[in-house]
């Protein structure tokens, strides 16, 4: 339970903060937020592959093999295009 001292302490310092300093701190901490360039879908994504076997095989004509796969399914889930490099 609080007693009174505690209560008019904790009054004080609630009623110390100033309330332009405050927004001026936040705008500080949240800009950088706004900077960030957002991702769209129309960029085409780089995604490299190695020969690695069984993960990916790029020795064939044919590029396969898991990491192969799964970046054709992200392809697919997100909706954006994959510049496949070896």
């Amino acid at each position: 339970m609080l007693s009174i001292g505690s209560a008019r302490r904790a009054r004080n310092i609630s009623s110390s903060i100033n309330i332009p300093v405050f927004i001026y701190i936040l705008g500080i901490i949240l800009s950088p937020f706004l900077l960030l360039k957002p991702v769209i879908a129309d960029e085409k994504i780089r995604y490299g592959i190695s020969h690695w076997p069984p993960y990916s095989m790029t020795e064939q004509s044919q590029i396969s093999g898991i990491n192969y796969d799964v970046g054709l399914e992200m392809e697919k889930r997100l909706d954006v295009e994959f510049d496949i490099r070896v």
